[in-house]
């Protein structure tokens, strides 16, 4: 799927044109490289995209326990232990000193 959509980008269906029209042309020679150069930038493109997906999914799925400020049932505030998923808009939370944060 990520093929398809990067070949359908302008810039790579341009490319597909001109090669095209320099074969008609008998560019054979200049068409090929231009082909080559495409095709292992489109390979390259494609690698990095696969493995920044994959890093942002692995990111979205982090999950650490960390101290929240939440007001009690007598309406006193402390801070509690949460896990991160539980946490809301507006959370006030304790961030240790040398904590990695995603």
């Amino acid at each position: 799927m990520l093929l398809i959509q990067s070949i359908l980008s302008p810039f790579y269906i341009f490319q597909i044109f001109s090669v095209t029209l320099w074969f008609v042309d008998e560019y054979e020679i200049y068409a090929t490289c231009i082909l080559v150069t495409s095709l292992v930038s489109m390979t390259f493109e494609l690698v990095d995209l696969r493995k920044n997906l994959k890093k942002l999914r692995t990111m979205a799925y982090y999950e650490c326990d960390v101290q929240v400020k939440r007001i009690n049932a007598q309406g006193e505030a402390g801070f509690i232990n949460l896990p991160s998923n539980d946490l809301v808009p507006g959370d006030i939370i304790i961030v240790p000193e040398s904590t990695k944060m995603p």
